[in-house]
């Protein structure tokens, strides 16, 4: 903790998200175990969700370089790679929609 307080640490790319909302899951994820992140180009995703704009649509996940094999595993483990993530929300918005009465997808 005293490095990451110093600012000794190395911040490495865990993953890039197709969205805000998918890269606010798996770091929910990392945090309940433990795990800091941070989001990067969040912004600049919501701005312009719709469009697959390369390395301006994206959201990445940042982990500290020491938690990144751990953070792999985790995601491996609860089966967070982006594409299942997809998957997870389409079935999210569908439950939504059919509750509230709206399309909302």
């Amino acid at each position: 903790m005293i490095d990451k307080i110093r600012g000794v640490m190395k911040i490495v790319k865990l993953m890039t998200c197709d969205s805000a909302t998918q890269a606010h899951i798996v770091q929910g994820a990392l945090r309940n175990e433990g795990i800091d992140s941070m989001l990067r180009n969040e912004n600049m995703s919501t701005l312009l969700a719709g469009l697959q704009v390369d390395n301006l649509t994206g959201v990445d996940i940042l982990v500290d370089e020491r938690d990144y094999e751990t953070a792999i595993s985790l995601l491996e483990q609860n089966q967070m790679i982006p594409e299942q993530l997809n998957t997870v929300l389409s079935a999210v918005l569908l439950i939504l929609n059919l509750c509230l009465g709206k399309d909302i997808g």
